[in-house]
């Protein structure tokens, strides 16, 4: 399968070129088919950065590096969330806190998803 950050990568090309024809689109939990130029570019796109600013806040300056560390970490692994980041993380608080709780080792209710995105993650690393 085509791993999921090209898939991103590439469904983003899409929308910035006012694609205009349906593509069946494989998400994270789905097969979809979307229109890219209804889709908002990545850049353009608003709950990620949300969840990231609630991130940052909820981890304080305690440990700065460990901080940027999982909030870069986060920002690949909600991309790969692209388009549907509202569907799958329809409460960002809850998520932010299950995020930091999943680092700690707890068991959470985004744990399937969580890793789905440490294997997607680990994918990039095997492409670099």
């Amino acid at each position: 399968t085509v791993p999921v950050a090209m898939r991103v990568s590439l469904l983003d090309l899409l929308t910035s070129i006012s694609y205009n024809q349906p593509v069946r689109y494989q998400a994270y939990d789905r097969i979809e088919t979307l229109v890219p130029n209804e889709l908002p570019g990545m850049a353009e796109e608003k709950s990620g950065p949300a969840i990231l600013t609630q991130l940052q806040a909820a981890l304080g300056d305690d440990d700065q590096e460990l901080g940027t560390a999982l909030v870069q970490m986060a920002r690949v692994q909600i991309a790969f969330l692209y388009p549907d980041i509202d569907r799958l993380i329809p409460d960002p608080a809850a998520f932010v806190q299950a995020y930091l709780d999943h680092h700690q080792g707890k068991s959470t209710v985004f744990d399937q998803l969580f890793a789905w995105q440490t294997a997607e993650t680990a994918k990039l690393s095997e492409q670099a």
